[in-house]
């Protein structure tokens, strides 16, 4: 995602650290829904994250596989995980996107033992919840 494009709330960019208390209302639940998939990688419970993905809904059993296979790629950042929100870089919603009301977001992923590791994500929201499109950790 292209930083130039970012639209929303580019104030977090300049706060060093801040709690859940303190993430904007309209971005919460997107990071809970991003901290149960990361809690289901650190307890290598891929049914459950798959559940949390946009493609569950037409291939569960594809889908699951495909997150046993990243939860087991990425075990070191999982078993260390302990908070996705707690360094957002900035988001953007978007109304008509992909299947409808689009997020993207970036952000940092707090770890036990600090990997230095970052996330980036899109999720969509149908069905009146939010749901997993992509979803990279570096």
């Amino acid at each position: 995602m292209a930083r130039g494009r970012w639209l929303a709330v580019l104030a977090l960019c300049l706060w060093p650290c801040f709690s859940r208390a303190a993430v904007p209302e309209e971005i919460a639940p997107v990071l809970q829904v991003l901290d149960r998939f990361m809690f289901a990688g650190k307890e290598g419970d891929a049914a459950r994250g798959a559940q949390l993905l946009d493609m569950y809904e037409t291939s569960p059993k594809k889908a699951e596989r495909e997150i046993d296979a990243f939860f087991k790629r990425n075990s070191e950042i999982f078993r260390a995980y302990v908070s996705i929100s707690n360094d957002l870089y900035g988001y953007e919603f978007t109304e008509r996107g992909f299947r409808g009301r689009n997020v993207e977001l970036e952000g940092g992923v707090d770890t036990e033992v600090d990997f230095g590791t970052e996330f980036s994500a899109r999720l969509v929201f149908r069905d009146q919840r939010w749901r997993i499109i992509s979803l990279e950790i570096d």
